[in-house]
């Protein structure tokens, strides 16, 4: 599976953590993303994202609260764009992939899943945690 598929997938997993308490056993949660060529399913990058991010979680967490500003809380903010940030952080911070791909690709990922306002608001944030 393309590694994009697979963070769209580790994505989507990531925001149903936000509101199932044990979506690890529940990885075949995302039916819907299917290897093309062979038909058959693999989750491998993602899970190791998601098993990343369920393990460092509370130190995610707290990145994100230090880096909101204007009066931002974490608990106000759209899942959606939570979750995108938690896979940039995940990625870059903990697995250390190149931070100028994975920002692009979670900003494309926002453009496909949240509203037009949403990429900037991400690229500002991932910008005051990743600089």
């Amino acid at each position: 599976m393309p590694r994009s598929l697979e963070r769209e997938t580790a994505f989507k997993l990531i925001y149903s953590k936000l509101f199932i308490a044990n979506v690890d056993d529940k990885l075949n949660v995302i039916d819907d993303v299917v290897d093309s060529s062979n038909g058959e399913f693999n989750f491998e990058y993602a899970k190791q994202i998601v098993n990343t991010f369920s393990k460092n979680y509370s130190e995610i967490n707290q990145i994100i609260t230090n880096a909101l500003k204007n009066g931002y809380k974490i608990e106000r903010l759209n899942k959606v764009d939570l979750s995108l940030i938690c896979l940039a952080i995940t990625e870059i911070k903990y697995l250390g992939l190149e931070k100028k791909i994975v920002i692009n690709e979670v900003l494309e990922l926002s453009k496909k899943y949240s509203d037009e306002k949403s990429s900037k608001f991400i690229n500002g944030v991932l910008a005051s945690i990743l600089n």
